[in-house]
């Protein structure tokens, strides 16, 4: 069972996280943590400029460049083209096509349409139900529209995969996903692996990545690279890298008239990973944050609100012991409340209202 250590008050943020590593045994060397203000004032630090594995903290690397690269009102398309009784699907990247999208847009072509539809035949950057792979998309299909009995769909409607786009004739409708800010949101509430692998791609991949940090932050390979907009392999970083980041995040995003609570999760109060996070403060919406998790990592950061002024904080923990990932998460856990403890009378929430209908913001438009 873990335990929270007391502390004297004359111990410092930067040692107590020290003693909070020491006491689940791990290296000293592999641990890393920064906390600082806007003005990049230190709070706290402890091997703030090491390599690091982000694990899911890459998401808000990915956010951050698809903020400055992509129009503001951008939104994924995918075009539905009906030709005589075969459905064409040219795929544009969506990585939230779920199935009430898919419902939806075929009741409407059966509204405007009435023809039965007996063959589908989907192209390539066509997602569903967080599905990337062809050979599960096309089992999926089939498994959702037995399930739905669409009276425009036949019972054994057949459903192909297209290496190509098709580029014929026919009646077509464009769905729109919600804007990129919320598809940004969901991705963080529930760490969605697939969403942000697509962006990753979208934007350029790997080299264009390298580019970006390179132009923006002066980073190069020796302190980053990603292979992977979702963290899951090939990343890594530094813990004062991720800070700037975060507040060049920010920064774009004031300059759209939006805040961090309109894409990264308030801790017990947004749905998904971070939900169940336990953060001991009176005001419940004073911090936002992004966790990370995989074999050997939990990581975790975000910004603290007071009174005076932003803290800006990472923290990334590696063990060896993979019977510890629980312990370890709780340690990562029990630091930030030690810290939120240390601000505790100056707390202050965010202006932030839970928006649980996030994906349902799309549209369905008649070409």
């Amino acid at each position: 069972m873990f335990v929270l250590p007391v502390f004297t008050s004359a111990k410092s943020l930067s040692s107590e996280f020290s003693s909070l590593a020491k006491i689940e045994n791990l290296k000293a060397s592999k641990q890393s943590m920064c906390i600082e203000d806007s003005k990049g004032l230190s709070i706290a630090e402890y091997n703030k400029g090491i390599r690091v594995v982000p694990a899911s903290v890459s998401k808000l690397y990915i956010f951050d460049w698809a903020i400055a690269t992509l129009p503001k009102d951008f939104r994924f398309t995918t075009l539905f083209i009906l030709n005589n009784d075969v459905l064409y699907i040219n795929g544009g990247g969506d990585p939230q096509f779920v199935t009430e999208h898919l419902t939806d847009i075929l009741s409407k072509i059966n509204n405007d349409q009435n023809i039965l539809i007996n063959k589908i035949v989907f192209s390539p950057d066509f997602y569903f139900n967080w599905n990337d792979d062809p050979k599960k998309i096309k089992i999926e299909l089939q498994n959702v529209l037995k399930d739905q009995k669409l009276t425009n769909i036949n019972p054994n409607v057949l459903i192909v995969q297209s290496t190509e786009y098709y580029t014929g004739t026919g009646t077509s409708f464009e769905f729109q996903s919600a804007p990129l800010i919320l598809i940004l949101k969901q991705t963080n509430n529930y760490s969605t692996n697939i969403s942000a692998d697509v962006l990753f791609k979208k934007l350029g991949g790997e080299k264009k990545f390298s580019q970006y940090m390179k132009n923006v932050y002066g980073a190069n390979s020796k302190t980053i690279k990603f292979q992977t907009g979702s963290g899951l392999y090939g990343n890594y970083t530094t813990c004062v890298l991720t800070l700037k980041v975060i507040k060049h995040l920010e920064s774009n995003l004031k300059k759209n008239n939006l805040s961090l609570t309109d894409i990264m999760s308030v801790p017990m109060v947004d749905p998904g990973v971070m939900q169940n996070r336990t953060f001991n403060v009176p005001q419940i919406q004073s911090v936002v944050a992004k966790s990370g998790f995989i074999d050997h990592y939990h990581t975790l950061a975000g910004v603290i609100n007071t009174k005076d002024k932003l803290l800006y904080f990472g923290v990334f923990a590696n063990y060896d012991n993979l019977e510890s990932s629980h312990k370890v998460k709780l340690m990562v856990d029990a630091y930030i409340n030690k810290v939120l403890e240390q601000y505790n009378t100056k707390l202050l929430s965010f202006d932030y209202k839970p928006n649980n209908m996030l994906l349902s913001q799309y549209k369905i438009i008649k070409k």
